[in-house]
């Protein structure tokens, strides 16, 4: 984490940005806890969002936002997007990677059933990826809570999007 001139430290990544908003959260007023839990519960929306939209979901005001960032030692909130921007781009390898770790780096010798071979292990991955990241109590949390949902509404978004269709 960085320093700033008043010994505050910035956090460099998204997981210690968590533990600084958990560590601090009861201190905070109000309104920036507010901003604090929607977005620990919504990084996707802070990534991808404009200050107004994201205000409007979290029900506080843009200046909200700015303050928030600026409480834990970034100069806007524009600043702090970047972090919730870069938890993405670690978390999703682009095409040049994936086709990369398919072909072995050597896409003139593909063939049909070494393509389909790196899809299944690509598949694995993506598997394992999320059976570390997700903690058991929340996921048995969900699924008691959908367990008792009269309806359930599916949304995606990006490549998730064709599986809600």
């Amino acid at each position: 984490m960085a320093e700033t001139e008043n010994s505050i430290a910035i956090p460099q990544d998204f997981d210690g940005l968590k533990t600084i908003i958990l560590e601090r959260k009861a201190q905070l007023p109000k309104r920036l806890r507010q901003v604090a839990a929607y977005a620990l519960d919504n990084p996707d929306e802070i990534a991808f969002g404009t200050a107004a939209s994201i205000a409007t979901s979290a029900d506080v005001q843009p200046s909200t936002l700015v303050r928030f960032a600026q409480h834990f030692g970034f100069e806007g909130f524009s600043s702090l997007q970047q972090i919730f921007r870069a938890r993405l781009r670690e978390r999703t390898p682009g095409y040049d990677e994936r086709l990369k770790a398919l072909s072995g780096n050597d896409h003139s010798k593909l063939e049909s059933g070494s393509i389909f071979n790196g899809f299944v292990a690509a598949a694995h991955r993506s598997l394992d990826n999320i059976a570390s990241s997700v903690e058991p109590e929340a996921f048995e949390r969900a699924v008691n809570i959908l367990a008792a949902a009269e309806t359930i509404y599916l949304v995606a978004k990006r490549r998730s999007y064709p599986i809600s269709g």
